[in-house]
């Protein structure tokens, strides 16, 4: 019954022992993914754990809405890798931008952005254990550390597609099977816009995952145009056309 069942679970609790990592100690701007590692370890008799978990991942940054990414530690190591792309405007307005006029100069000092990292286990579904849907919770949403949100590795390459879009394209070395994300923003310019499309076209080897918007104000979708999905249509419409105009971020994502 009902009753046993979360007594089983207690029971199982007070076994449970997860281990969180951080895969980097800091998140670029260039590169801004959020990776760590869990690690389900033995219980107290040294058995390996058997029981399915999900392990939800949980990043904070202030007023804006948490992002959440999930795993399922399996296999005899018992380990998983959970990861989030930490939004474009989390991280310092400034930082993407090169001065043109001021490139020599000494950089601007702004305080340093931080994100919360927590984290929450949970049972799986009972008819469907391999699917990290979280059900019942096994463990609370756990502090786990904060993570700084640094400055582009290498400045981005700038493209003013007109008076008010901008795309910047990283500039870090690429390798098989790695992705790159390319932040697309608008800039104030007076005018109200209520969409914009952009039209993406790749190389062989390359090809487009996806794209969101930093804020909920945009619906985002996609149009792949052939079988090889080389060209691609991203359009992004504003929910409310009311809203006065802010800087929003679409970011494409690439894989190479």
């Amino acid at each position: 019954n009902t009753t046993a069942a979360l007594l089983e679970l207690q029971q199982t609790n007070l076994h449970l022992d997860i281990s969180a990592h951080l895969v980097s100690s800091y998140v670029s701007q260039d590169s801004p993914v959020l990776r760590v590692l869990f690690h389900a370890g033995a219980d107290p008799g040294g058995h390996l754990q058997r029981q399915k978990i999900c392990v939800l991942l949980h990043v904070s940054n202030g007023n804006h809405a948490p992002i959440k990414g999930r795993c399922m530690p399996d296999g005899e190591d018992g380990v998983c890798v959970a990861e989030v792309v930490i939004p474009f405007n989390w991280f310092h307005s400034l930082s993407p931008l090169v001065n043109k006029e001021n490139a020599n100069n000494t950089p601007i000092k702004v305080p340093q952005r931080f994100v919360q990292v927590s984290y929450s286990v949970f049972e799986p579904p009972i008819r469907n254990s391999e699917l990290c849907e979280p059900k019942v919770q096994i463990q609370p949403l756990t502090s786990f550390v904060q993570v700084p949100l640094v400055a582009p590795m290498e400045p981005f390459k700038e493209f003013q597609i007109d008076d008010c879009l901008v795309i910047l394209l990283p500039q870090q070395p690429l390798f098989p099977m790695s992705k790159f994300h390319v932040p697309v923003y608008l800039q104030s310019s007076g005018k109200n816009i209520s969409s914009f499309t952009i039209k993406a076209r790749v190389k062989s080897g390359i090809k487009i995952l996806g794209a969101t918007s930093s804020s909920d104000m945009w619906n985002i979708s996609i149009e792949r145009d052939n079988s090889k999905h080389s060209t691609v249509r991203v359009t992004a419409i504003r929910k409310k056309l009311d809203t006065i105009l802010e800087n929003n971020v679409t970011s494409q994502y690439f894989e190479n």
